[in-house]
């Protein structure tokens, strides 16, 4: 889970060769013209309330305005610069990619976003995610279906002790029409093209596996157990497991959507044997992403 993990900063926040929401499987929304939910005109935009003529006067700020500068110097949102913006005397925590002409506004419960695009604007329910929580919310602009248009890709990430979920949403820019993604079909798919055998305890308390994938290759990784039992009979793989610890989210080196999940080893607890990972591709046929055939294993090794 390469770029996912990536987004660990010193400051302590939590973020998310064939080239992607928690609800497992979404309908596919309908083209629609939008129009502008809030007045962008000049006479109703502000980055100060009115009357204040002053950045030192008081004015109550939103919610970790004071790390605003932080998140831009460390590109906490990739290439969406994160400010604050009065409208109609209440401040919205805006992100600008000034470049694709992206503006998302999101007001002061980080829970209703306003995505603007080209002089249209769609609703989007959310959380915009701040501070120190265990927790992401990430936005790219790329062009994952290979059409030659960039979609808006959202990535919600949440988790704790051994779990994180990585989901996301991906908008055509032109018409905010949702593409499909079924993420319990995709992590099912993904976890049966694998089968492992527990081979033996090494080291007293490591589990070593054997890993075959679905094109014959065969691997091998261990695991740490948390108990001294040696009878290898009572740890085993069960594809419809492979939920606990995933991600939905963008390749930004590739420009593609990739999913990755830990392969657990029950029946413990949060104990994974390594990671399963592959390129999602864009199906025009039914407007949607599915695995591609590619798979990268990563199992864990010992020293």
């Amino acid at each position: 889970m390469k770029k996912c993990m990536a987004f660990v900063l010193v400051f302590g926040l939590f973020i998310a060769s064939g080239c992607s929401s928690s609800e497992p499987s979404k309908e596919v929304a309908q083209p629609s013209e939008q129009k502008l939910i809030l007045n962008l005109n000049e006479s109703s935009w502000e980055t100060m309330p009115e009357g204040v003529e002053s950045p030192d006067e008081a004015i109550e700020h939103l919610e970790f305005y004071d790390q605003f500068e932080r998140y831009n110097e460390y590109a906490f949102f990739g290439e969406f610069i994160i400010s604050e913006e009065w409208i109609d005397e209440e401040p919205y925590y805006q992100l600008l990619n000034e470049e694709k002409d992206v503006r998302i506004l999101v007001d002061k419960t980080r829970e209703n976003a306003v995505i603007y695009h080209n002089g249209k604007s769609m609703e989007y329910r959310m959380m915009l995610v701040l501070g120190g929580t265990p927790a992401s919310t990430a936005f790219d602009v790329l062009d994952v279906t290979n059409d030659g248009k960039d979609e808006l890709i959202i990535t919600h990430g949440a988790g704790g002790t051994g779990v994180w979920e990585s989901t996301c949403d991906v908008f055509d820019l032109e018409t905010f029409r949702e593409y499909a993604l079924d993420e319990s079909k995709i992590l099912k798919e993904l976890g049966s093209r694998i089968t492992v055998e527990p081979v033996e305890i090494v080291k007293s308390n490591y589990l070593k596996c054997k890993v075959k994938d679905f094109k014959g290759n065969v691997h091998f990784g261990y695991t740490g157990l948390s108990g001294d039992d040696n009878d290898i009979s009572q740890y085993f793989y069960d594809p419809e497991s492979f939920t606990g610890h995933y991600s939905f989210e963008v390749d930004l080196e590739r420009q593609c959507l990739v999913v990755s999940g830990g392969i657990p080893i029950l029946p413990m607890h949060a104990s994974y044997l390594g990671d399963l990972r592959s390129p999602l591709e864009f199906d025009p046929a039914t407007g949607g992403f599915k695995l591609s055939d590619e798979l990268i294993v990563e199992l864990v090794q010992l020293e």
